[in-house]
This record gives C-alpha cells, sequence and structure tokens, in this order.
C-alpha cells in the first residue's frame, strides 16, 4: 500500500519547477483476526511520475533518476 504524506515545490537550475511527492510504502500483515498496516519505506517522486534519489549530505537537493538532473526543495 502506497500512501502521500507530504507536497512541495522545486526548482532544477534552469529554472523548471516540479512538484515532488513524499510517498509511504505500507506492507499489510495479517494474523488470525487481525491486520496490522507497517510502514517500510518512503519514496519520493514528481507529481509527473519521475523518481527521485535523495542527495546525500543536503536534505533540500534531489536527484531524478531518470534524467540524473538535480532538483532543490523552494
Amino acid at each position: 500500500m502506497l500512501k502521500e504524506l507530504s507536497r512541495f515545490r522545486a526548482l532544477s537550475e534552469d529554472g523548471e519547477e516540479h512538484t515532488v511527492i513524499l510517498y509511504q510504502r505500507y506492507r499489510i500483515k495479517i494474523r488470525i483476526n487481525k491486520q496490522r498496516t507497517l510502514p517500510t519505506t518512503q519514496e519520493y517522486m514528481t507529481l509527473t511520475g519521475l523518481e527521485l534519489n535523495p542527495v546525500q549530505g543536503d536534505p533540500e537537493a534531489f536527484t531524478i533518476i531518470q534524467t540524473n538532473q538535480i532538483i532543490r526543495r523552494t
């Protein structure tokens, strides 16, 4: 299961604006008569579906995986 946690704007070096969405992925664990939803990984993606990786050491910067372009939170 995937749940949206937040959205924010980011800009590329050439001024292109992106809307970034932070998703939380969950695993559903079912036991006898009980169901639990457990958080697993968080993922960043643009509104247009481009996947992002956070830049280590810079919490405001992200790399677009498909283009290797750096964008920064505004």
